[in-house]
Formats: structure tokens, C-alpha cells, sequence
């Protein structure tokens, strides 16, 4: 509940917002025009800037915020990569700063000629990416597990001997793919099947990610 509610209570007035400003835009030449040249933050620039200096300020501290995101993110990305191979952990975290860092910057240049599509897309990706976790975490827990929170032991966190190899789950999520790319319709590609039927991606990923999980985790349980 402390979860949901911290999610919610902030979030959804922010998306009211939102849509009341981009239904708002058409019908006001400077928000428009605004919008047209520098996207969302071209937007907040021209609501703010009867406010004069105020304004402006706000804008910057706006502008700054998104620091605290990245920073954020930076933290995650480089303990995942400590997480992903033990050998990793001899690596400072200090590095993968600095080499996600390097590829941020360049990527968010050219991401920033196209704001709004990038964003689009890439958020489009994440969601095929998410659909085939979710279903993967779900047959795992109701099929193999039996719905039983004691089967899981936390005492083996970090140990990969006991873990399961996970094998079977990247497979599926992998193998996967190969039917989502053509459900795909995104302004960068769009697959022959999701021309016909709209991008249903998100929705292929989640059931034959799940298919595909249910031999393979089977096969993974018998070999180990």
C-alpha cells in the first residue's frame, strides 16, 4: 500500500497536468510554437514566461532535476553490472560510471534532435522487454512454485551453484523475439504481421515468452 501510494499520489496529478496542457497547446499559438521548437521543455519555457526572472529560474531548477535521474540510473547500471558476472565485483563501480557515461552523451544528442519520438520508441522497447519478465516471473511463481512464497530461499541469494542457472528464462525471452520484432510498429521499424493487425508486440512477448518458459524451465528443473 506505501508502495502503490507513493507511486499514485504524485504521479497521477502530474498526468492530469499534463493532459491539460497538451490539450491546451493547439489552442494557444505560443505554446504551439513552443512545442514545435523544443518540445516538452520548449512548452514549460513558454507557460513560465510571463513569469519573467521567476520563470527562468524555474526552468534551470527544472533542468537540473533531470540530474537526479541520472544519477539514479547511473547507481543502478553500474551495480547491475556488478550483479551480472562475479568477476565484475573486481571492477571499481567508478568505470562502468564512466563507460555508461560515454555512451549516454552521444546517444542523448542525437536522441534530443527527435525528442519525443525517441522517447516513444524507446519506451516501446522497454514495454516488449517487461511483458516477457512479467510472464516469465508469473509462470515461475503459480506453475513451478505452486503460488508457495516458501519455496523461496533467501539464504542463497549469492549463491549461483543453488541458484537456478537462468538459463531456460533468457531463452524464452530471447527466442521470443523472433516473433515480437515482426508484431513490431515503431516509427524506426514496422513488421510485416503488425502492419496488418498495429503493434501488438507487448502482447506476443507476454504469452510465447510464457509458452516457451514452460518446457524450458521443465527441462532446466530435470538437468539440475
Amino acid at each position: 500500500a506505501a508502495v502503490y501510494a507513493g507511486l499514485c499520489l504524485p504521479n497521477i496529478p502530474l498526468m492530469i497536468l499534463g493532459a491539460a496542457i497538451g490539450g491546451a497547446v493547439p489552442n494557444i499559438p505560443s505554446w504551439s510554437l513552443a512545442y514545435e521548437t523544443g518540445s516538452v521543455g520548449g512548452i514549460l519555457a513558454a507557460m513560465l514566461a510571463s513569469a519573467g526572472g521567476f520563470g527562468k529560474f524555474i526552468i534551470v531548477l527544472l533542468t537540473f532535476s533531470t540530474l537526479g535521474n541520472i544519477a539514479a540510473s547511473i547507481y543502478s547500471i553500474s551495480l547491475n553490472f556488478q550483479l551480472l558476472l562475479p568477476i565484475f565485483l573486481r571492477v571499481p563501480r567508478a568505470i562502468f560510471a564512466i563507460v555508461f557515461i560515454a555512451i549516454v552523451i552521444p546517444v542523448s544528442i542525437q536522441a534530443a534532435v527527435s525528442f519525443f519520438v525517441s522517447l516513444e520508441n524507446f519506451a516501446a522497447v522497454i514495454s516488449y522487454w517487461s511483458a516477457t519478465f512479467v510472464a516469465i516471473i508469473a509462470i515461475e511463481h503459480v506453475v513451478f512454485r505452486k503460488g508457495d512464497y516458501s519455496s523461496y530461499d533467501a539464504t542463497i541469494w549469492n549463491d549461483a551453484a543453488a541458484l537456478p542457472s537462468g538459463v531456460a528464462a533468457i531463452t524464452a525471452g530471447a527466442l521470443s523475439f523472433a516473433l515480437v520484432v515482426p508484431c513490431m510498429l515503431q516509427t524506426w521499424f514496422q513488421g510485416p504481421i503488425a502492419k496488418i493487425t498495429g503493434d501488438i508486440g507487448f502482447e506476443v512477448a507476454m504469452v510465447l515468452s510464457g509458452i516457451l518458459y514452460l518446457p524450458l524451465r521443465a527441462l532446466e528443473i530435470k538437468i539440475r
